[in-house]
């Protein structure tokens, strides 16, 4: 299992053993609350690691503690993290530091590979068969039967993203235990919900009878019931794991936490890390509250905070740390460094995005090594007219986890089928798929009796015979052949204008969002795309090649991961990774936070939305840009409160100016208030110590002014 080592030759009298052995074999020394979670043994602990903490360290220093200095049977040692790729790094990195001191193996593993474990064991005893609906494919893969689900109950197809957002609601409702009579008091955005819901559950009870249909959620959701009506299953276990480690504890959903607490009881040999200020994972069901209350499951539960950060320059450390700490629902502690200063944080503004894009390829082309740089934003949205814009330049790009729908969206067929329309309107195939989109609306009825007109006439000039070419309705058609016609002879960047415009796409598209609950700000969002990548292009043959180019280009980004290459990421894949110079981009209000975020009474979200910043800032290890423009997918914006808060931060006296004296605040001064937001002052009462406010959301406020300075609550922008 383990050899025996001897620390007391090889230790001072004043140092623990195996910290002594573990400096001399592997160079690590250890600080005071590094040394305090290595050495704890028995009963539950909480281990709040901020970033660049070292937590992983010492996780496994923690593992081969209680191996060679308690003789802990590795067997009997369970190690949780939230992926796959966590738990293989951690494994690699333990049998790199004690593989040739403990030769049997520690287990590695993610919550849902053991739930796996416990299903499967369960139902192969019970003699029951199963499949994972995960591994189906075709009509009966999981995405082709919600989607069946989703258009028998709303009567119409169902988009990839609205797809995606369904079964992370249905994995929501899983992981976070609510209850299937309370789904219709949570809004998720996607029309009959509940009815889609209970129609996948019972599909997949009864549709391959006798056997049972799983998704991957399910072997979390059964798991916790075999384990909480089966006794002797849950005994086994309980003295099969008597020490039980999870990493990343503030992205542990609920159900996985009760999975967790069940097997770690009576013991509750609990080795908890994780850090409530890095939960961002809100969406998935993730339950960094459970932290918060850690106490209250582990009344004698040790609580250890672990702030020294071994990564990042002085400058991002002191500035991160306070930027945080405007959020309420977290642990107070402090995070530092002994590194010492590099480069202040700077903030730089843009009035376009293309500006911001300039000059970021000003900077990467005066780098050599790309590799050390990261790109990061909120959403894969800004990433496409970024990537247009790299490749331009001939800048390589690694492109991390990025799901690449956007080529494959309903609005970018919708685009290229109006420009393919307009080369020839008598093609019915293609009418078929714009024709609910166009004005005046062609019917399926209509579409039929193309079929059967001539087909050598303008499909608009053959609507217009039907319709009685003095109508109304067939002027109208015969005004779409004329447009089409001159949509033909334009550039694409024109093109694509003339279609949000002037064909009435946007005003077709908006209406689809409102009845389908699609994102209309999405779909602005690709248009405005669209004609980022049109500019400089002559013909609709450049353009469309062009978006098959950058489509190809992204996904064989894959191959400059260990090269070069720029690193472009969204701020929730770049969690647990660093680089020497971070750029973090489109800071804008309705980005970062979200537009859900910002929506009266969603604190908890927008606290998420500050730590999800807190992540995109805390993985810069020397020098650290915030990015914003004036202008954001063609749309005036607002820059995001987290950049105010950051500058404020760097230049607290411009704080100090806001609060004090009231000829800082004038009629015409914009003000952030802590509970209100953004607002413009429209008048000042002297007498009565009042200030009238107009706010962003339409509301006008009447503020007293010792209330907000005592308070703390305003401030001068």
């Amino acid at each position: 299992m383990f050899r025996t080592v001897d620390y007391a030759k090889r230790s001072p009298a004043s140092e623990h053993p195996f910290l002594a052995w573990v400096k001399k074999e592997t160079g690590i020394v250890l600080n005071r609350s590094q040394r305090e979670a290595v050495l704890h043994k028995e009963g539950p602990l909480l281990l709040l690691a901020t970033p660049g903490a070292g937590k992983t360290t010492v996780l496994n220093l923690h593992i081969a503690y209680l191996i060679l200095e308690h003789k802990i049977n590795p067997h009997q040692i369970l190690s949780l993290t939230f992926s796959r790729a966590s738990a293989r790094d951690m494994e690699t990195r333990f049998q790199n530091l004690f593989g040739r001191v403990i030769s049997q193996p520690v287990r590695f593993s993610t919550i849902h590979s053991f739930a796996f474990q416990v299903v499967t064991d369960y139902l192969r005893r019970q003699g029951r068969p199963y499949k994972l609906i995960e591994n189906e494919q075709g009509v009966t893969s999981k995405g082709a039967v919600l989607k069946s689900l989703y258009q028998k109950h709303n009567a119409t197809v169902v988009s990839e993203e609205k797809l995606e957002e369904l079964a992370n609601a249905i994995g929501y409702v899983k992981n976070t235990m609510i209850p299937v009579e309370n789904l219709e008091t949570i809004d998720f955005k996607i029309n009959h919900f509940k009815e889609i819901y209970l129609s996948y559950e019972e599909y997949k009870r009864k549709s391959y009878a006798p056997t049972i249909l799983l998704d991957f959620d399910d072997m979390l959701t059964l798991a916790h019931d075999i384990l909480e009506r089966e006794p002797g299953i849950l005994n086994f276990y309980q003295k099969q794991y008597r020490y039980i480690l999870t990493d990343e504890s503030q992205d542990t959903s609920l159900i996985q936490h009760k999975i967790i607490e069940k097997i770690a009881k009576p013991q509750c040999n609990l080795f908890v890390v994780g850090d409530e200020d890095q939960a961002i994972y809100g969406f998935r069901g993730a339950a960094p509250q459970y932290l918060l209350e850690f106490k209250k499951t582990y009344p004698n539960a040790k609580i250890i905070a672990m702030t020294e950060n071994f990564r990042s320059s002085e400058d991002i450390v002191k500035i991160t740390n306070q930027f945080i700490k405007a959020n309420k629902k977290r642990y107070e502690k402090d995070m530092f460094t002994h590194n010492t200063k590099n480069k202040p944080i700077q903030i730089s503004k843009f009035k376009t995005e293309q500006e911001q894009w300039d000059y970021l390829v000003q900077q990467l082309a005066r780098t050599d090594d790309l590799s050390s740089v990261a790109i990061i934003y909120r959403n894969n949205a800004s990433a496409i007219g970024l990537i247009n814009k790299l490749d331009k330049h001939g800048i390589p790009f690694y492109l991390r986890d990025f799901k690449n729908r956007f080529f494959a969206h309903w609005v970018v067929e919708d685009v290229l089928n109006y420009l393919r329309f307009s080369y020839n309107d008598k093609n019915i195939a293609v009418l078929e798929k714009i024709h609910t989109k166009l004005n005046p609306f062609i019917s399926k009825n209509d579409l039929e009796l193309l079929k059967r007109a001539d087909a050598d006439v303008s499909s608009f000039v053959n609507l217009a015979k039907i319709y009685g070419d003095a109508s109304k309705k067939a002027q109208g058609f015969l005004r779409l052949q004329k447009y089409f016609n001159q949509l033909n002879k334009l550039s694409p960047h024109q093109a694509i204008r003339f279609i949000r415009k002037k064909l009435k796409y946007e005003e077709s598209a908006e209406r689809i969002c409102n009845n389908l609950g699609y994102s209309f700000d999405n779909v602005k969002g690709i248009l405005a795309t669209l004609e980022y990548i049109a500019v400089g292009l002559e013909t609709h043959q450049e353009f469309a090649f062009r978006l098959k180019e950058l489509e190809k280009l992204m996904g064989d980004s894959k191959y400059n991961q260990d090269s070069n290459a720029v690193t472009l990421t969204t701020m929730h894949s770049a969690k647990g990774l660093e680089f020497k110079r971070v750029y973090l981009i489109d800071l804008v209000e309705g980005v970062i936070p979200g537009a859900e975020s910002l929506k009266k009474g969603n604190e908890d979200s927008l606290e998420e939305e500050r730590r999800l910043f807190y992540v995109g800032m805390t993985r810069a290890i020397q020098e650290l840009s915030l990015l914003t423009v004036e202008e954001y997918q063609q749309a005036k914006v607002d820059e995001s409160r987290f950049v105010k808060e950051v500058r404020q931060i760097l230049q607290p006296d411009l704080k100090t100016e806001g609060v004090q004296g009231d000829k800082q605040l004038a009629a015409g001064v914009f003000i952030d208030h802590k509970k209100f937001g953004v607002g413009k002052v429209i008048s000042i009462n002297r007498g009565k110590g009042t200030f009238r406010v107009g706010f962003e959301n339409g509301q006008v406020k009447d503020l007293l002014y010792s209330v907000c300075i005592e308070n703390n609550l305003i401030r001068v922008l």
